[in-house]
């Protein structure tokens, strides 16, 4: 036996084993992965190897570890206030350390015994709280809405509140709404609590201008959700259609309308249709959105504060080809009509000074199809 075992010995030492196939293997499973998300889009496929007795086979395969989520450094929290806090409080919380809190007003009683709150008013820092070097202003802001049977909530923004830096956002909710998930650039979520004042639910939230909202979801209390289209622009998140799963959002467009006023405003309008209704764009600046804006008809649909520029939009029937703006001065503008989606939109701007005294719309044959004027 002894004999026998010196010789399977002897017979070994002359085999010269090859090196364990790591790198071969490693390219091979590369290969089946990337073969496998090729064939099957959106199902995620995981490659398995045995390595037993390949230690380095095993660390080298191993999946690397998904990097870390990157926050902009600044902090956001949202809470509903605590039990027993004063009658109208509805959030409070902190952004970059800075404490702020939102509640609305009572309804006076010349808006009527059922009346809901539209007034809201919005505050940076709070008694005892801690603060970064930074004023402490209160905003109040009107324009609250009852929110509808066909949308979990409705919201409005005061845009760049207090220092400029910040996006106050104040909503109703449907009663069948149970929280809202918002879902920061960052990727940093607030859990909105609907909190009940003066016979309304509402939630609000307070973002800086550089981390928007890209995801807001409405859970109901029957399990169900809905989530809401959004127009992003330069830090506003403006809401629009909430949609159930399956739901195929309407189609977007948007186009330049083009504008000329003698001797003064050169710039240019951009108008984004889409589920949020219409929103212009000034310059590179938020200048309206109308989220319900009749677009089939003409008529002026809004206008930009005193200016100047001072910026008129309108929309046009279909019939119409151009529209004609009279100045106080006497000299005429001749405004082009620009097909936006569904909508045939126009814009024009006013330098100091300018004033119209009139607005006229022509069809195709030269004909007088609208007549109006702007009441500032």
């Amino acid at each position: 036996m002894s004999d026998l075992r010196e010789e399977l010995d002897a017979a070994l030492r002359t085999i010269t084993p090859r090196e364990a196939p790591v790198e071969a293997a490693m390219r091979r499973g590369g290969r089946i992965r990337i073969r496998r998300r090729l064939a099957a889009a959106g199902v995620t496929a995981v490659a398995v190897f045995a390595a037993t007795g390949y230690p380095a086979l095993t660390r080298s395969s191993a999946a690397p570890r998904p990097a870390p989520v990157q926050h902009q450094g600044i902090v956001v929290t949202d809470e509903p206030p605590a039990m027993g806090t004063p009658s109208g409080l509805i959030a409070l919380g902190t952004v970059d350390r800075v404490a702020w809190q939102v509640s609305v007003e009572k309804p006076g009683r010349q808006q009527g015994k059922n009346a809901l709150p539209q007034c809201y008013d919005i505050t940076l820092g709070r008694p005892g709280a801690p603060t970064v070097g930074m004023s402490r202003p209160a905003e109040v802001g009107c324009g609250l809405t009852e929110v509808t049977t066909l949308e979990p909530a409705t919201f409005t923004s005061f845009n760049r509140f207090g220092d400029g830096l910040n996006v106050a956002v104040v909503g109703t909710v449907a009663p069948d709404v149970t929280y809202i998930m918002v879902t920061l650039a960052d990727r940093q979520q607030l859990k909105l609590i609907p909190v009940s004042a003066y016979g309304q639910r509402l939630v609000a939230y307070l973002t800086p201008l550089d981390d928007q909202v890209v995801k807001a979801v409405a859970y109901q209390g029957n399990g169900q959700y809905l989530t809401a289209t959004l127009f992003r622009w330069q830090g506003l998140s403006i809401y629009g259609l909430w949609l159930r799963p399956g739901d195929k959002a309407p189609p977007t467009a948007s186009a330049v309308l083009t504008t000329g006023t003698p001797g003064g405003w050169r710039g240019k309008v951009i108008a984004y249709e889409g589920p949020w209704g219409i929103c212009l764009v000034t310059d590179d600046v938020m200048s309206l959105c109308l989220p319900d804006a009749p677009v089939t008809d003409t008529e002026v649909l809004g206008f930009t504060g005193t200016g100047p520029p001072q910026i008129v939009y309108g929309s046009a029937a279909a019939n119409v080809s151009r529209l004609r703006v009279t100045l106080r001065a006497g000299s005429t503008v001749e405004v082009p009509i620009v097909k936006v989606g569904d909508g045939r939109l126009w814009a024009f701007g006013l330098v100091k000074g300018q004033q119209v005294s009139s607005l006229a719309a022509y069809d195709a044959s030269g004909n007088l199809a609208w007549s109006g004027t702007l009441s500032h």
